[in-house]
């Protein structure tokens, strides 16, 4: 007669719980030791609970609940499930009287208890303990709920990849390892393909893809922001719908699965090209990365493309092979590398049309232009998005846009140290596009910049100052950017609008050049308003408005340094002074560095350390340095020149 077999089998279950029951034990003493014994220890000390924030369930040793989140799942679906890695213990458990699907079934309940029933229990513990240690104004009954569902269906979720790689897998330290490849691929692939695109797309927006929200694609990446984030509806529901796909294509798998399998690198024939190629190309990408931002060079670019292929290539194919000796079959690896080679050549004559692109002028609603994504991705102080919208200045920026692409020999080959222009255009029909070019320092692109960045409505985007409404601000202060302690705050209401008035007036005065200007700022400049908000900027030395305006109201001293703040100033040719010491920044040897050198100017008079102090900038590889000492010697600053603005008694000096 056949044999029967029942859906339910408390044998196989009570040999589960036996060999692996010590799983949910482990988690369960791992959860009681991160939550409600964290919980007594902090609600029962007076002090103690008042050096920590207490927002939700999770505040109390995230780092441990969420690393037993991550890790006792994958644990828990490699012990229960080793028996398949096994050929022994796949031998005999397939040999039982029992269907494949209900055997598997045990094994994934038994799984879904161990991490069902220490979340229970825990839950009810921290409903008693909230109750007990009154600490309702800290966790309320809904974060106590919301805290059950994610700690119950995150590791659910972790536990079915886990399942699922196993199936495919015939070994289990492969399977661990592959299973938090497989939760932080989606993550990991973005970057690098965009971080690779950006070599071979002229105008390719890395930046943009990195800030938008790229980290919530990881599932291990997303979960790590739960203290602060609770898992969104949506994002439930996801997890649910993939624990429902991953069960079905893990069981299908099972009942494929070859017992033959069993410590197989790969347990299917078809997976084992998808696992090599797929190693290939991630650390091909890998290396390309990092040797193109390590380098910025084409030649280490596919240096690293190159070595990285061979070693992803070779690499996946000794796992499979569980043998070194490989190197023979290199065949594959060709087509690997002509066909992605062939995709390389393609972008470089922009197949996809992607770089000749740019929007039509009568469709772009509004555009975003500066220098750096994250000026875009966070607006200003006031809350304000930065877009301009002027017809004159949409059509200047999209000029200067074509230009970009017409001198793309100038700007495809990006150097470390030059400019970026960001371009985000917002359509009429609601679509977006997204442009970045690395612009070098000595750009020709004056006169297409010089339009925009003067305008009435760019300024009043970097400058909020300009649209504020200057009735909300309660104090304005000033504070010296040198190592002295200078400082002025401003509370008359008369005088805060008289000042703002001079500032204003600076900031739309002010040319594109000295926008760009790289010297170094007077002072920091704070505005606080009556909503509790900060504004920030600088007080830069073309700002004559606002200086006068604080010298006549007796303010100047005390605002920004000064000469008479100034212990000494000397400038040395930069190749006459010890580079080491430079950074190094010890008081005593850099003055005497400069004093032992004949080459040295001593700067006396007051008139002209102004004029050095007006002309000076944070240092960087300029031809002269300058040294400024403060207070006796207690403090020194290193110096350069701006360009192009070193004051004439100093040239001829030099040149002498």
């Amino acid at each position: 007669m056949p044999s029967k077999t029942s859906w339910f089998n408390k044998e196989i279950c009570m040999q589960i719980f036996r060999n692996m029951g010590w799983v949910g034990i482990v988690y369960f003493l791992g959860l009681v030791f991160a939550l409600p014994l964290k919980m007594l220890m902090m609600h029962t000390n007076d002090e103690y609970i008042y050096y920590q924030e207490i927002k939700n369930p999770f505040s109390y040793l995230f780092e441990i609940q969420y690393g037993l989140m991550l890790i006792i799942p994958v644990l828990l679906a490699i012990f229960l499930f080793l028996y398949v890695h096994l050929k022994d213990s796949a031998d005999f458990l397939h040999s039982l009287p029992i269907s494949r699907k209900v055997l598997f079934n045990h094994y994934v309940g038994m799984g879904v208890a161990f991490l069902t029933i220490p979340v229970l229990v825990i839950s009810c513990t921290v409903f008693i303990l909230r109750s007990v240690l009154d600490v309702g104004m800290f966790i309320s009954i809904e974060e106590i709920l919301i805290w059950t569902g994610i700690t119950w269906l995150f590791p659910l979720f972790i536990f079915f990849c886990a399942v699922f790689v196993g199936m495919i897998t015939g070994m289990a330290i492969l399977q661990g390892v592959l299973t938090y490849l497989l939760l932080l691929f989606p993550t990991g692939i973005l970057v690098l393909a965009a971080f690779n695109f950006k070599y071979f797309l002229h105008g390719f927006s890395y930046e943009y893809y990195l800030t938008s929200k790229v980290e919530t694609y990881s599932p291990i990446l997303y979960g790590a922001s739960f203290e602060n984030r609770a898992m969104s509806v949506p994002a439930a529901l996801l997890f649910s719908g993939l624990i429902v796909v991953l069960y079905f294509a893990s069981l299908w798998l099972y009942k494929k699965r070859h017992i033959e399998a069993a410590s197989s690198a790969m347990a299917f024939r078809a997976i084992k090209p998808i696992f090599i190629y797929g190693v290939a190309l991630c650390v091909m990408l890998f290396c390309g990365m990092y040797f193109g931002e390590t380098q910025n060079s084409t030649g280490w670019l596919i240096f690293g493309y190159i070595a990285g292929s061979l070693l992803g290539y070779f690499g996946a194919k000794m796992i499979i092979e569980k043998t070194w000796r490989v190197f023979g079959e290199y065949k594959r690896y060709l087509y690997f590398a002509g066909s992605v080679g062939l995709v390389l050549v393609l972008f470089q004559f922009d197949f996809t049309g992607f770089e000749k692109k740019t929007p039509e002028f009568s469709e772009i609603k509004q555009v975003y232009i500066g220098n750096s994504v994250y000026g875009y991705a966070n607006s200003d102080e006031l809350g304000q998005a930065k877009y301009l919208k002027k017809r004159e200045n949409i059509q200047n920026v999209l000029a200067l846009h074509k230009t970009l692409i017409n001198e793309e020999g100038k700007t495809r080959k990006g150097n470390r140290y030059d400019d970026n222009l960001f371009f985000f255009y917002e359509l009429e029909n609601g679509k977006r596009l997204v442009r970045q070019y690395s612009v070098p320092k000595n750009h020709s692109l004056t006169h297409l910049l010089k339009p925009v960045y003067e305008s009435t409505e760019y300024k009043e985007l970097i400058y909020p100052i300009l649209s504020l409404d200057e009735t909300k601000i309660d104090k304005i202060a000033i504070s010296s950017n040198a190592p002295v302690n200078k400082g002025t705050s401003i509370t008359e209401q008369k005088q805060i609008l008289d000042s703002i008035a001079a500032l204003r007036e600076d900031l739309r005065a002010e040319t594109y050049e000295e926008m760009m200007d790289k010297s170094r700022a007077y002072s920091s400049i704070e505005l606080l308003l009556n909503n509790d908000k900060r504004l920030y900027m600088e007080w830069m030395p073309d700002y004559e408005n606002f200086e006068r305006w604080l010298k006549q109201n007796n303010m100047l001293e005390n605002s920004r340094v000064t000469a008479d703040d100034l212990y000494q100033v000397w400038i040395a040719p930069r190749k006459d002074i010890d580079q080491n010491l430079l950074h190094a920044y010890s008081n005593d040897e850099l003055i005497k560095e400069f004093k032992s050198k004949e080459s040295v100017l001593k700067v006396e008079d007051k008139q002209e350390i102004e004029m050095v102090l007006e002309n000076s900038k944070w240092p960087s590889d300029g031809e002269y340095v300058i040294l400024f000492v403060y207070e006796k010697g207690n403090s020194v600053e290193v110096m350069d020149f701006i360009h192009n603005k070193m004051p004439d008694f100093i040239m001829d000096y030099f040149e002498k």
